[in-house]
């Protein structure tokens, strides 16, 4: 029973020193903030006295630029408020109190073991730094022992010419820079073999003007002597029914023999026969299109409606028909300026 008393014992006095332990530490750390309160305190009585001090000759001061400023043109007011903030902050410094002591104090009291360690480390720290600034100083003073030769050649120096130590070149020289690489649409053509280096478009034969243009004509006899075109609905129509049908024909009294009168387009047909039958196709369509153009609408080019990017064989089958319809073109082109009735000329080298 004895032992069991003294254990307990034991323990409430382990406890109570404890508490008493905790207590202690709570009573330093409450004298410190209570210390730290009262320096607070008293830096705040002694700015205030010293923003009363500058409020009351800030305002003796306005009253003496009241009286100045009618005296003063408006342009040089700038430079003569300029002039007094800078007599003010001269003013403000020499008036207001030195709170160096009081700084120093404060970092003193509040220091901590950790703080010290960090300073002794920063010691090392600013060493490098002053060396490096050392290094670099030097090393800027040998650079500026050698003469200044520029990247590029100086308008207005020859390129062997060295200039002076010292010599600014930013705002006094024009440098001379190669003329902007040419790429993609804008890259010059390394092929002279195009249509427009080689043909030209005749004024005499259009109206005056060496381009293509467009205008709206509203008469009958003007559109005649226009182009004849046709669309998406009109092609079918006139490739289903042919050449145009001959008016004015002996009416058939008798009924047709089994055999068609009219020669069957197969797909076997010479090549004399297929051109004879698009000769006759574009005579029917001079005679009854309604769509009248100066100059033929440009085609669309193959894979323009198409959504999506292609792979590598419908690039490759853009290409080689984009190619054919180039061909086309300078075929036509040729032709035209070969048979000297057309509105296409040669290029005179």
């Amino acid at each position: 029973m004895s032992g069991s008393n003294t254990h307990d014992t034991s323990t409430l006095l382990l406890k109570i020193s404890s508490l008493q332990a905790e207590l202690s530490h709570l009573q330093h750390r409450y004298d410190a903030l209570l210390a730290a309160k009262e320096r607070a305190a008293e830096r705040y009585k002694t700015d205030y006295k010293k923003w009363r001090t500058v409020k009351q000759w800030l305002c003796e001061s306005s009253d003496c630029g009241k009286e100045v400023h009618p005296l003063l043109k408006d342009s040089n007011y700038d430079v003569y408020r300029r002039a007094s903030s800078i007599d003010k902050r001269r003013k403000f410094e020499e008036i207001g109190p030195d709170l160096s002591a009081f700084d120093e104090e404060e970092k003193q009291t509040s220091e901590t073991p950790s703080d010290a360690m960090g300073r002794q480390q920063e010691v090392p720290s600013t060493l490098h730094a002053s060396r490096r600034e050392t290094t670099i100083s030097t090393e800027v003073g040998m650079r500026s022992a050698t003469p200044f030769k520029p990247p590029f050649p100086i308008h207005g120096h020859s390129t062997g010419e060295e200039l002076a130590t010292g010599t600014s070149v930013l705002h006094s020289i024009t440098l001379r820079r190669d003329p902007p690489k040419r790429r993609g649409r804008y890259a010059q053509a390394t092929d002279a073999t195009t249509i427009n280096s080689r043909f030209t478009i005749s004024k005499e034969r259009n109206h005056g003007v060496d381009f293509q243009y467009d205008e709206v004509v509203k008469s009958r006899e003007g559109r005649k002597h226009m182009l004849a075109d046709d669309c998406e609905c009109c092609r079918g129509y006139y490739e289903g029914v042919g050449p145009l049908p001959k008016p004015l024909q002996k009416p058939l009294w008798r009924s047709p023999s089994s055999t068609p009168t009219k020669k069957r387009r197969l797909s076997f047909d010479s090549l004399s026969d297929c051109k004879e039958n698009r000769e006759d196709i574009e005579h029917h369509k001079k005679e009854i299109s309604r769509h009248r153009h100066h100059w033929y609408r440009a085609k669309t080019p193959p894979g323009y409606w198409d959504i999506g990017f292609p792979d590598t064989q419908e690039t490759s089958d853009i290409n080689r028909r984009a190619a054919e319809m180039y061909a086309q073109k300078l075929v036509e082109v040729e032709n035209e300026a070969r048979s000297g009735k057309g509105r296409y000329v040669e290029r005179i080298a």
